[in-house]
């Protein structure tokens, strides 16, 4: 029995450390980002995202079905409430830490050391964004299936034999599902096979039996990789094509992003240059060639390779190497443990200092300002309860909106109205965005004319614009009489 209740509590303890610190994160709205991807859920037809995961090669608008088909089922059964969407991520949240631990477990060999991870894994105040933007559901979901098709490996090989045909397509399916969610996925084939090489070097005077058994899942996730970058990434409109995931091959660009990864996971100390960072990163590669630990090894290269997608693009925030934190965890995990053995600690009692630590770096760096984060949240939900007021509007109806309640995104506004109403004929009109989106020739019954003072959406006086032309509606808009 005390054996069973000492994982328990661990469990436990993880999942409180997660909550105590991340909790508030439940209760926040939906983001101009959740906005936009649930209206691209919602318009096409659900099977249409059915299909663009299945032939995940197809370049397809929403870029990530599998994120889309969250949002269409939560869209579909609960609407613009936010707190389902809050929760579905949570409990995504804390599945992956179960997951990463089963993974761990298996890599490790060792319990101590895969506790230890989850425990560093479980809270991080650069984290923020999960924690308060369901927009990053795509991280979570590949995260998951990331792991489900690692933890799929690992027990598949616990018998040292390696997968049958079968195993070997359900391992597809499910990398397949973490390709649809990010493309942070393409990874996890070399991952695996660095996971081969490490574990038990192969015989190398039968090169191609190992590459037929033990090389089997990477070589296949290898020619997955393939299509998928082929078809989806390189796609003349593709994320590539963006500028904002844009990549540039240069190492100096990698080894710089890779200092700022390593910036938000220390809390972004003072003492930590870029020169300083580079000896940390040489060094565990140092380490790594020295120490005979599987578990280190694994760790710093799944960590120094995982960074990849994300270290070749514009900075993002620590949220976006979310897939790499077990690799990262693992490693220090893995010198934790070492050093807890030389010292003759108990396995409980180094979880315990270990939290005991983490407790006091998360309260004095890592507590996140979950109100001043969420203020356009709370601006879209104050807006929604609003527009509410004005509403069931008639089906294709015209809305002119005299200055427009969310200007900090083009189309905020317009994907509320859609999301609100369901109506693909409804149109939306803004004056301050009349060159982008002009009236139509023939005039414009609008149904209802609203304006934002800063605080409160306005009905306007919808008769002074009938028959408005684009060229003229500017001119009525300064004499337009809007009350309550």
């Amino acid at each position: 029995m005390k054996r069973r209740l000492v994982p328990a509590l661990a469990a436990l303890s993880i999942a409180a450390l997660f909550l105590v610190f991340a909790g508030p994160g439940l209760r926040v709205g939906f983001t101009g980002d959740d906005l936009m991807n649930t209206y691209k859920a919602w318009r096409p037809p659900f099977g249409e995202h059915l299909r663009d995961s299945v032939f995940f090669w197809h370049h397809s608008d929403s870029f990530r079905p599998v994120g889309s088909i969250f949002y269409r089922l939560l869209f579909d059964r609960y609407g613009l409430n936010p707190v389902p969407y809050r929760i579905a991520c949570y409990v995504l949240i804390l599945l992956n830490l179960w997951l990463a631990y089963g993974v761990l477990r298996r890599v490790s060999r060792s319990q101590c050391v895969a506790g230890l991870a989850v425990l560093l894994m479980a809270y991080h105040g650069q984290f923020w964004g999960l924690y308060t933007n369901t927009g990053l559901c795509y991280d979570l979901l590949c995260f998951f299936f990331y792991a489900a098709a690692f933890l799929y490996y690992l027990r598949s090989r616990e018998h040292g034999l390696p997968l049958g045909w079968g195993r070997v397509a359900v391992w597809s399916g499910l990398y397949i599902l973490a390709l649809d969610s990010k493309e942070m996925a393409v990874s996890l084939p070399v991952v695996i096979l660095a996971y081969e090489l490490l574990d038990k070097a192969p015989e190398w005077r039968k090169p191609l039996a190992w590459v037929w058994r033990e090389g089997r899942v990477p070589l296949v996730g290898a020619a997955l990789t393939a299509l998928f970058i082929a078809g989806r990434i390189g796609a003349p409109l593709g994320l590539p094509s963006m500028q904002a995931y844009h990549p540039v091959l240069s190492w100096r660009i990698y080894l710089n992003r890779t200092y700022h990864y390593l910036a938000f996971a220390l809390y972004e100390p003072n003492w930590l240059t870029a020169p300083i960072a580079y000896i940390i990163l040489i060094s565990m590669v140092v380490a790594a060639l020295k120490w005979r630990s599987l578990p280190f090894r694994l760790g710093v290269f799944w960590t120094l390779v995982g960074i990849l997608p994300v270290a070749l693009i514009p900075q993002r925030g620590m949220d976006a190497a979310y897939v790499v934190a077990p690799g990262f965890a693992l490693s220090i995990a893995a010198v934790l443990a070492a050093l807890a053995g030389r010292a003759r600690l108990r396995h409980r009692t180094t979880f315990a200092l270990t939290l005991a630590a983490l407790l006091l770096i998360h309260i004095k760096c890592g507590r996140i300002d979950f109100y001043g984060l969420t203020a356009p949240q709370r601006q879209i939900a104050a807006v929604h309860d609003q527009l509410r007021r004005y509403a069931p509007f008639p089906r294709g109806s015209h809305i002119l909106f005299l200055r427009d309640p969310l200007p900090e995104h083009t189309w905020n506004s317009t994907f509320l109205v859609y999301l609100m109403t369901r109506d693909p004929d409804v149109s939306v009109h803004r004056v301050d965005r009349l060159d982008e989106q002009p009236l139509p020739p023939e005039p414009v019954p609008f149904h209802a004319v609203l304006s934002w003072d800063g605080n409160r959406l306005l009905e306007c006086d919808a008769s002074l614009f009938r028959g408005v032309s684009t060229r003229d509606i500017a001119a009525r808009t300064a004499s337009a009489v809007c009350g309550h």
